[in-house]
């Protein structure tokens, strides 16, 4: 991503303009982490429905159904905002190496995976409910959260 577009495409102002960090997450399955993930971007149901595909497994039906453009959004949103500060860069490098990657964004990704997401979405809450106190002030300050996805991300596999 660049300063002025995301990588869909989009200008920055088509982003998401905060995190939902009121939202309170809990999965325990892959049904439950994609409802969650639905609720956390604002996905809207795409309604899809293709003659002859009856038969279709619901997880696959369930991802022809996801909202693309919400998660981008999301994505993007998340990325601008915590792109500059020192821990958001250390654990998106960390995740990226996972994937034998050192982009950022697709440390990002994977920090949106069933294995990281409800921790990840801890960390982001902390983060932007700082940033709402004080949107001047980028936070610093090492939360439980943060302290715990680094210690899992850190861990050996």
């Amino acid at each position: 991503m660049n300063r002025t577009t995301s990588t869909s495409g989009r200008s920055r102002s088509d982003t998401l303009t905060s995190y939902p960090y009121e939202i309170k997450l809990h999965y325990s399955n892959d049904q439950q982490y994609r409802e969650c993930m639905r609720k956390v971007c604002q996905a809207q149901s795409c309604q899809l429905v293709v003659a002859g595909t009856e038969d279709i497994d619901d997880v696959t039906r369930d991802e022809w159904d996801f909202d693309q453009d919400a998660m981008t959004r999301l994505l993007d949103t998340v990325y601008l905002h915590t792109r500059a500060a020192p821990f958001f860069q250390r654990i998106y490098q960390i995740a990226a190496g996972k994937m034998l990657s050192e982009d950022p964004e697709i440390g990002l990704a994977v920090l949106f995976s069933y294995d990281y997401f409800a921790l990840f979405h801890a960390c982001l809450c902390d983060f932007f409910q700082a940033m709402s106190k004080n949107p001047q002030h980028v936070p610093g300050d090492m939360t439980l959260a943060m302290s715990v996805i680094l210690q899992r991300l850190t861990a050996a596999t």
